[in-house]
C-alpha cells in the first residue's frame, strides 16, 4: 500500500472507471532511467517467486473490490 503517488501508471489505472484493482511490485535498482540501470539477479528471481506465489493463491472467488 502506498499512502501517496507511486509515480507509475498504477496511479492512474487504479482510478479509472471508478477504480480498477491495481498491484505494483517494484524491483530494487540503482541508477534508474540511466543507460546503466543495475538490479540484483537474486532480487529478480525473488520478485518472480513473490508474484507467482500470489497468483497461485487466487481463486475464482477472489474479489479485489474494496468493501
Amino acid at each position: 500500500a502506498s499512502p501517496r503517488s507511486t509515480r507509475t501508471d498504477a496511479d492512474g489505472i487504479h482510478l479509472t472507471r471508478g477504480g480498477v484493482p491495481t498491484g505494483l511490485v517494484s524491483v530494487p535498482n540503482r541508477y534508474m532511467h540511466s543507460p546503466n540501470e543495475v538490479v540484483s539477479v537474486d532480487d529478480l528471481f525473488s520478485t518472480a517467486k513473490l508474484i507467482a506465489a500470489f497468483v497461485l493463491r487466487l481463486t475464482s472467488e477472489t474479489d479485489f473490490t474494496p468493501r
